[in-house]
């Protein structure tokens, strides 16, 4: 589609095109018979009687966006953390709290996925969560009004929502290719993570991008202080991809050098026994792993052309669970790593 803002996809262009349009309720008398219902799809609450926006202020204290609004009750400020695909970085959220202590709201506006770990930042900052859904349903009743809107509006519908809505279809229809899209790998392990939030001691959700572009995601879901001397350990899930397949892999990972090599590969021996024995019985599709690396190394491997999404996702879960008890378990034996001897 020829969309202006499918092809200016920056942070700075949100930033302006929300800025306008405060800015159009301000002066435009058509426009602001929506206002009321726009400010409430956005989450900004708790204003009484008739609501003036007095300005829109971007790039304030190298803010994103504040918005001062004038109710009965006097004069507020809205505090917009807006995003596309980039989260939180440092300590943003709370420095923009310590800097405008007396904001009426501070709202996270994020139109790309946000993923759980991301949601538990944003909450825990004090921050409401504005998704790409609520700005299509504020947008909604007057996206029609004028061009700008429109292509805002088509911009946030298609490239976005139905986007990503697509590629959840493709993910459940058991389409492995749709895991060369962040959103997918991030859905995928965000939603396990929602489901082990709780139940197991530690959880670690980080993502990047290898050498030639590609994304890749992991979920760290245990780790150990010093199974190699000083040196802990980190066992997490990482969806990747390998000669152009997608796959979901678990991983064991120590900060180690050659000093530890065959201890290392002697515990590596013992986890993949735990693996095996935790998928055995289940309706899941197992894969050789790599013998490749020394501080990284795969302990098991499932293709997601092998398995279906729906197995997958019945299952990991389980599987996480067992395989960190029996884990935790090995961890305590104190001479050889035989899983048999360790306590129930």
């Amino acid at each position: 589609m020829n969309n202006l803002f499918a092809i200016a996809t920056k942070e700075l262009v949100t930033d302006a095109f929300f800025a306008w349009l405060f800015e159009e309720f301000k002066v435009n008398d058509g426009l602001r018979a929506y206002q009321n219902d726009f400010l409430s799809k956005l989450k900004i609450d708790g204003l009484v009687g008739d609501v003036f926006i007095e300005k829109a202020e971007r790039q304030k204290n190298n803010t994103d966006l504040i918005v001062t609004l004038k109710d009965s009750h006097g004069c507020k400020s809205i505090l917009f953390e807006n995003k596309i695909h980039t989260t939180i970085h440092s300590n943003q959220l709370k420095n923009y709290k310590n800097k405008f202590p007396n904001c009426h709201k501070f709202i996270y506006m994020k139109l790309g996925y946000i993923h759980f770990s991301e949601r538990m930042k944003v909450v825990a900052n004090g921050y409401d969560i504005v998704g790409s859904a609520d700005i299509e349903l504020a947008l909604r009743p007057f996206k029609d009004y004028n061009l700008i809107i429109n292509q805002y509006y088509e911009y946030i519908k298609i490239c976005h929502i139905d986007r990503c809505e697509n590629l959840l279809e493709r993910m459940v229809n058991n389409d492995s290719s749709a895991y060369g899209s962040i959103f997918s790998q991030h859905k995928f392990l965000s939603d396990l993570h929602e489901k082990l939030n709780g139940k197991l001691n530690y959880l670690n959700f980080k993502h990047g991008a290898n050498n030639g572009g590609t994304p890749w995601t992991h979920l760290s879901i245990a780790q150990m202080d010093q199974v190699y001397g000083s040196h802990g350990e980190n066992i997490f899930w990482r969806i990747d991809k390998r000669s152009g397949r997608y796959y979901l892999r678990l991983n064991q990972y120590s900060y180690v050098d050659k000093n530890y090599e065959s201890e290392k590969k002697e515990r590596l021996g013992e986890l993949r026994k735990l693996f095996a024995e935790t998928v055995a019985g289940r309706d899941i599709v197992t894969s050789k792993p790599s013998n490749r690396g020394l501080k990284e190394s795969e302990i098991g491997l499932l293709f997601f052309d092998k398995n279906s999404y729906r197995t997958l996702f019945d299952s990991i879960e389980a599987v996480s669970l067992e395989f960190v008890k029996r884990y935790e378990q090995l961890g305590r034996c104190k001479e050889k790593l035989v899983s048999t001897e360790c306590p129930k």
